[in-house]
């Protein structure tokens, strides 16, 4: 059973509206009048599911952060070649947040003025699929001696979220300064592929941290069963040989790119 006050139990419509009028007005001018009023259900039905206008948030809040999370089908690409499934999963993660524009505004105003206590916040980062599924990407493209080993699943999301956002953050600044319409759909797919390459480029880069580290250093509390991730890359198969980036032999960078003879 839907309990009230959750994001599932509360209709569609309400919170779509609410996303509407918190992210206009903020926290402290929206109305819980405006919104049913938007939504078409009634004050007293609004209380029922939310109880109070911090209820409606809270929910809001968790509403944007389903919005903008892709599924694990979506992510999940059945290629074997890193750079092949690294830039499908980037591709995805741009498409949810350049294509909710609204959800967007609301994390960032969410994190400049918040509301939320920060225990209710936390959803996007973490252990979530997206990190878990950069890291089976990750020691996929480090068996084949293609990726770094100094760049953590938590770097590549920072990454991937700033160019994601960008478009949407700075919209109104590149047009009335350089004349760019930042989410016209042909410079949308441009900056799609951009991000693709960006983050293909640091990979494929030579390393600048000790091995094991990160440019955010968080791998001490960013624990990944690299085991189990093993397993589920490579199956029952045994771990192929694992090429040595300080080596003078290069890898074949035709299977890592999926390049035929």
């Amino acid at each position: 059973m839907k309990s009230p006050g959750s994001s599932d139990a509360i209709p569609h419509a309400v919170l779509v509206a609410a996303l509407q009028e918190f992210t206009a007005k903020g926290y402290a001018d929206a109305r819980l009048d405006t919104i049913a009023a938007s939504s078409g259900v009634s004050k007293r039905m609004l209380h029922y599911h939310c109880g109070d206008k911090m209820g409606l948030y809270r929910a809001t809040w968790q509403h944007v952060l389903e919005t903008v999370r892709p599924s694990d089908e979506a992510m999940r690409t059945h290629s074997t070649v890193p750079v092949e499934a690294l830039q499908h999963v980037v591709g995805i993660i741009y498409d949810c947040f350049s294509a909710n524009p609204l959800a967007v505004r609301f994390i960032i105003q969410e994190n400049i003025h918040p509301v939320l206590p920060l225990e209710d916040t936390q959803g996007i980062g973490g252990q979530s699929p997206i990190v878990l599924e950069f890291d089976r990407i990750l020691l996929l493209g480090r068996d084949y001696g293609a990726f770094r080993t100094d760049i953590s699943a938590l770097d590549l999301y920072i990454l991937v979220l700033s160019l994601a956002t960008f478009p949407t953050l700075h919209q109104r600044t590149f047009e009335n300064l350089y004349g760019i319409e930042m989410t016209s759909t042909v410079l949308a797919d441009k900056l799609r592929e951009f991000a693709q390459d960006t983050v293909t480029s640091l990979l494929t880069s030579s390393p600048r941290n000790a091995p094991g580290s990160s440019y955010t250093s968080l791998l001490a509390s960013h624990n990944v069963n690299e085991s189990a991730l093993g397993a589920e890359v490579y199956g029952d198969q045994p771990d192929p040989d694992t090429h040595d980036l300080t080596s003078d032999n290069a890898p074949d960078y035709r299977d890592i790119y999926g390049m035929d003879d």
